[in-house]
């Protein structure tokens, strides 16, 4: 874990962006990970959007900030083609 908000804080002093968007992005971009045989693989990117976006609404997160890490979320997966359309995606 630490490891990940290390780099997290590195993303955020290189590139910019609100740090605590970056940090759940990171920490939970793969919350859903079929395995590569799956057909649901192609849609990890957009299921873990969505489960980290119910997770963080859950403890409090603002609904502008949750969007923001979905979108970081889904954007980070190539095979996905989501254009990032934020720093912090």
């Amino acid at each position: 874990m630490r490891r990940v908000g290390a780099l997290a804080l590195r993303i955020a002093a290189v590139e910019g962006g609100d740090l605590e968007v970056i940090e759940a992005a990171c920490f939970l971009h793969d919350i859903v990970n079929p395995p590569k045989d799956d057909p649901a693989r192609a849609q990890a990117a957009a299921l873990s959007a969505a489960h980290a976006s119910a997770f963080l609404l859950g403890r409090g997160m603002t609904e502008s900030k949750v969007k923001a890490v979905a979108h970081a979320i889904e954007a980070h997966s190539f095979s996905a083609g989501v254009r990032a359309q934020s720093i912090e995606a």
